[in-house]
């Protein structure tokens, strides 16, 4: 039925647009039974040993981004996690522009790499 359709041209004017949303699946995970993560229960043993940590909050960021290039949609789910005891942590500030690479430990592939040109701290 397509098929027979005739071919249509269009001039379609779209202005530049940024769409960012981000909210918290701590809730989700917990009410899918995900529920030890989050508190004294969970074992994290696998990311620092000797640490008692447990996860604070997961949140999910997606991006829609529209310009004269075209569209650019980018998601992305990040993990807070806390350490359960009172020893001192120190204060790192990211204050001025820096690199992120982020590697997989068993083979050293670079999973993400991205500049910060103006972090706003």
């Amino acid at each position: 039925l397509l098929l027979c359709r005739p071919l249509w041209k269009y001039s379609v004017y779209i202005p530049k647009f940024s769409i960012k949303t981000s909210y918290s699946l701590k809730t989700v995970l917990t009410e899918m039974g995900m529920v030890d993560m989050f508190g004294d229960r969970a074992d994290l043993s696998g990311i620092a040993e000797g640490q008692q940590l447990a996860v604070s909050e997961v949140v999910h960021q997606a991006t829609l981004d529209v310009d004269e290039a075209g569209a650019t949609a980018a998601a992305a789910t990040g993990i807070t996690i806390t350490l359960h005891s009172y020893n001192y942590v120190p204060v790192l500030k990211f204050n001025r522009p820096f690199m992120v690479i982020i590697t997989d430990h068993s083979s050293d592939n670079i999973l993400f790499m991205g500049k910060i040109t103006n972090p706003n701290i």
